[in-house]
């Protein structure tokens, strides 16, 4: 299980690294996180098991206790948000983007 209980300091700071939420799934690894605004980046609205409230240690224990009296729906949630998250953000599909937006400035270069 991978735990990053990222918060949003008082500083106005916001703390959080998407990446290493994603690398983490990426390796079949449950992830128990703050749900602070990078984490919307990956998860869906319907994925909260894996989210805990920022700075309520409670809610972050919780979260942790439940993926391990649940370890093989944790790792499900884990292999569905994977593959989501494959097609999305794969170097295939992100190259696929990349040429479609390229391609729509080439063709509206060459009308002007």
């Amino acid at each position: 299980m991978f735990v990053a209980p990222f918060v949003d300091a008082d500083s106005g700071d916001k703390e959080g690294l998407g990446l290493v939420t994603i690398e983490a799934i990426a390796c079949g690894c449950p992830v128990v996180v703050g749900d602070v605004a990078v984490v919307a980046d990956i998860f869906l609205d319907t994925e909260m098991a894996m989210r805990a409230i920022p700075g309520d240690p409670g809610s972050l224990a919780a979260k942790i206790k439940d993926v391990l009296l649940a370890p093989d729906m944790a790792l499900q949630r884990t292999v569905a948000i994977r593959e989501r998250l494959e097609q999305r953000m794969s170097w295939q599909s992100v190259a696929s983007r990349y040429g479609e937006m390229l391609r729509n400035v080439g063709s509206r270069a060459w009308r002007r």
